[in-house]
């Protein structure tokens, strides 16, 4: 955590490992995602929405951020499915590539994060095109990084 905090601090004034119950990823498009040292993944995100419970957030409301990234550290367990009309779900993966091809500029809908003792997992339902994907992993730890707070979040107005 400490090397990757080090790589990102001069590129975001806000720059934050853990606390990935304050973050929003609704409505959320994914410019791209990087791969580094083969076990963590970058998520190059359009803006992040930050509750007021994150240490970062001096306000008494969530605030929506310019473009943000999040380093997802020591990936594994990653499961790709595509979700049709009715709900049936058919894996398409469970790589990194795959992942990459799926989520390059989609839209999250839904986020769920499940913090474990020994793994976190977190679930991203999205929308590519016209398709719709679930992507699912396990992670250690995270790293947040963006450099302003643009407006209250959409559902603070």
């Amino acid at each position: 955590t400490a090397q990757l905090f080090e790589r990102f601090i001069k590129k975001y004034q806000f720059l934050t490992p853990g606390f990935m119950e304050d973050l929003i990823f609704y409505n959320v498009q994914i410019d791209r995602i990087q791969l580094t040292e083969a076990k963590h993944v970058i998520f190059y995100l359009t803006h992040l929405d930050v509750k007021p419970t994150h240490p970062e957030n001096t306000s008494f409301q969530s605030q929506k951020t310019d473009e943000a990234m999040v380093v997802f550290e020591n990936i594994n367990n990653v499961s790709i499915y595509s979700i049709d009309e009715k709900g049936h779900r058919e894996k398409i993966g469970s790589d990194i590539q795959t992942m990459r091809e799926t989520t390059k500029k989609a839209i999250i809908f839904e986020a769920d994060y499940d913090a474990g003792r020994d793994a976190n997992r977190i679930e991203f339902i999205m929308s590519h095109a016209s398709k719709k994907q679930r992507v699912r992993f396990n992670f250690t730890q995270t790293i947040a990084g963006w450099n302003t707070f643009k407006e209250p979040s959409w559902f603070e107005k």
